[in-house]
């Protein structure tokens, strides 16, 4: 599938973005996109291939086309939601050496059977350890049973 890196284009003011969440943004995760930003528009479920990993209170993704299937909310959301994410996600336009995360463009096949383009964050193997990818393609469901299991 086709990735390309966001960061730093230019975007036109009034357009809306279709952003595709895989962890904390999703809905049962504590930055939920409904609960956080209500103007987001749902528009389904989808996966990209890649590795989710866990850094405690937040997962990372790598992208990759031999990797598991990683289960995703898709969104379209107005330029200052996405400015705002990318507060969240570490995401700062122009400097790639300290970004946390990279926002990139990358195909999305939705549950509908739909391919798709979508920004996407993936994470920065320079700043985590991306040495041990979950075995699970779906970081919501793993993460309540890791919960579960503490309990």
């Amino acid at each position: 599938m086709h990735s390309q890196d966001n960061h730093g284009a230019p975007e036109r003011a009034d357009a809306w973005h279709t952003l595709f969440v895989y962890g904390t943004l999703r809905r049962g995760g504590c930055r939920a996109i409904p609960h956080l930003f209500p103007t987001a528009r749902f528009l389904g479920l989808g996966m990209v291939k890649g590795w989710l990993y866990d850094f405690g209170e937040y997962p990372g993704l790598l992208l990759d086309a031999n990797g598991l299937d990683v289960l995703g909310e898709v969104y379209e959301v107005d330029p200052q939601t996405l400015r705002a994410i990318d507060e969240i996600e570490g995401c700062l336009p122009g400097d790639a050496t300290v970004c946390y995360y990279f926002r990139r463009t990358h195909h999305v096949l939705m549950q509908d059977g739909r391919l798709i383009t979508a920004d996407l964050y993936e994470c920065n193997p320079k700043l985590y350890d991306c040495s041990r990818p979950l075995e699970v393609g779906d970081w919501i469901a793993w993460k309540q049973g890791v919960a579960a299991a503490s309990t």
